[in-house]
């Protein structure tokens, strides 16, 4: 199945992962209304928050520094954020996004 996927703040990061998605997926800059998921690299509470006001419907990881307090990753998720992951290694953002293969509602699972 075809995946969309947007990432912002890591062009790096991006590129990375663009390796380890499956061959069918594709990164993307575009307008994330048109997008699967999107990735957020250390959002603070309130880009969280835009995010989901702005996509309500478009399932939202958020990336935190491996080392984030407990009081930050609460923070993101209760801004709504659907899944947090305390690392920014591809193959396990990748992990996370390959878990999420439902169709309506575009959520997350918790992971």
């Amino acid at each position: 199945m075809s995946r969309i996927v947007t990432m912002d703040g890591s062009p790096e990061l991006a590129a990375e992962l663009a390796d380890v998605l499956p061959r069918q997926w594709r990164m993307s800059t575009d307008d994330p209304r048109w997008v699967d998921a999107i990735v957020l690299v250390r959002p603070d509470r309130m880009r969280v928050k835009r995010t989901r006001a702005e996509y309500p419907d478009t399932p939202i990881l958020a990336l935190v520094d491996h080392d984030a307090p407990v009081a930050e990753v609460v923070g993101v998720l209760e801004a709504g954020a659907d899944a947090c992951v305390r690392d920014g290694r591809p193959d396990l953002v990748g992990d996370h996004l390959r878990a999420y293969s439902g169709n309506t509602p575009r959520r997350f699972s918790a992971a």
